[in-house]
């Protein structure tokens, strides 16, 4: 237990794994207690974790330097459970493979992120520091449950894919909040702040989003970015200075949205309804229908 600083990033290498049976643990040593790694002075990520099947608890990761996650997940079967990070110079906590050399059949694959926070990152152009991410180069089965992510300078959580690496494994985010975003905690104006950015390059995703609240983001509360099958279950989005919630595509002729249980409100007026670009295909019914409540004065 206790504050370290931390001379050179963590590297946990490829081949040093554990089991579903026994996990390796990296956490604290009492249970009511936390261990702080201070990355300050360092040039590297935090945390790069190459193995499978490690349990990180109880763990807080800070001060990463500029454009360097917080902790980088680039192994498959792993878990983060009650781990916060803040004031890295990049991504909190960001899956995507280690490097080019990782075959797509090798690229991360069914972690969970549980219980964590994540706030506070910001690298220096204010462009691309989220507090979690799953994008560009992520495999099946990552889930995010019970996690908050407030005052990054980017977005909350983001989930870009992009045309010259494919579309990714479809993402869970469930029982979560994201808020703030956008703006650091001392106020500074940083940089785009949506809450959930669910996608990118009208690729095909089939994220989840489930029992999330987005409020106070600097911009879109809820979007798609382009994804033409996002699913949206029992969400709240409110007071978000864009769109509350966003589903639409840029290039893709057909879209499979899916919208129930959506609760989409504001304390004051504002003028632009929600974005809904629905194409093709699409079964209007499965966004427009009487379990919702869309913003739309």
């Amino acid at each position: 237990d206790g504050d370290y600083k931390v001379a050179n990033n963590l590297l946990i290498p490829f081949g040093i794994d554990g089991t579903d049976e026994k996990p390796i643990y990296l956490m604290s040593e009492s249970s009511d207690s936390r261990v702080v790694l201070d990355f300050e002075g360092t040039t590297g990520e935090g945390i790069t974790l190459c193995g499978n099947y490690w349990y990180i608890q109880n763990v807080d990761v800070t001060n990463s330097a500029n454009g360097k996650d917080g902790i980088h997940v680039c192994g498959s079967h792993n878990v983060l459970d009650t781990v916060n990070t803040y004031k890295n110079g990049n991504t909190g906590i960001q899956i995507s493979r280690y490097s080019s050399a990782q075959d797509k059949a090798d690229w991360p694959a069914y972690n969970t992120i549980k219980n964590c926070t994540s706030h506070n990152n910001a690298d220096a152009g204010y462009e691309d520091a989220d507090g979690f991410a799953a994008k560009l180069t992520v495999g099946d089965g990552n889930v995010f449950d019970g996690c908050i992510s407030y005052n990054n300078a980017d977005d909350g959580w983001d989930l870009f894919a992009k045309v010259q690496s494919g579309s990714i494994g479809a993402v869970t985010i469930k029982n979560s909040v994201a808020y703030g975003n956008g703006y650091l905690e001392d106020g500074t104006n940083a940089g785009n702040g949506n809450g959930f950015k669910l996608g990118g390059d009208s690729m095909s995703g089939k994220h989840v989003l489930e029992n999330c609240v987005a409020f106070d983001n600097k911009a879109k509360g809820i979007d798609s970015n382009s994804c033409p099958d996002i699913n949206v279950i029992n969400c709240t989005t409110f007071n978000n200075e864009s769109y509350n919630i966003a589903l639409y595509t840029n290039s893709a002729k057909n879209t499979d949205f899916s919208a129930t249980g959506v609760l989409s409100y504001r304390t004051y007026m504002k003028d632009n309804v929600e974005q809904f670009k629905l194409l093709g295909t699409q079964d209007k019914t499965k966004v427009d229908n009487d379990t919702n409540y869309f913003w739309n004065y």
